[in-house]
């Protein structure tokens, strides 16, 4: 059983991996198109791998949204000071450098959409529901 079940996260069920699923979602708060990618955690890698693989998405519907201008800038020092100035006041080197980190990953997420390296809606779906039978 998961820990929805048992309320105890430390505790796995029969199967390995019971319970310990996350759906990531994604909505553009303008058109209210949605994303939505089943992964096995909820890290900050799984996020930043949902989110190019969404931004990626919606390029395919012609959706350019505010991230995407992000990869067309070649100084990026205005980009980098705005960084900086969004970081609280009690920011380490650790967390500017993971700021670095998922900006990077978000470009390159932007710039392989746009070299049609993505995967079809129809295929993430069916993806999601393969893995939602073996859960059950």
């Amino acid at each position: 059983m998961g820990h929805r079940i048992t309320g105890d996260r430390t505790v796995r069920g029969p199967r390995r991996r019971t319970g310990w699923e996350c759906l990531h979602v994604a909505i553009d708060d303008c058109s209210r198109v949605a994303s939505a990618e089943l992964l096995p955690d909820e890290t900050a890698q799984s996020a930043v791998v949902f989110l190019a693989h969404a931004v990626a998405w919606l390029a395919t519907l012609g959706h350019r949204g505010e991230l995407s201008h992000m990869a067309e800038h070649s100084n990026i020092k205005p980009d980098a000071r705005q960084l900086v100035e969004r970081l609280p006041e009690s920011a380490t080197w650790d967390d500017l450098a993971y700021e670095v980190y998922v900006r990077q990953a978000i470009e390159q997420g932007i710039a392989q959409a746009d070299q049609g390296q993505t995967i079809a809606h129809e295929d993430a779906l069916a993806r999601v529901r393969s893995r939602i039978r073996r859960a059950s």
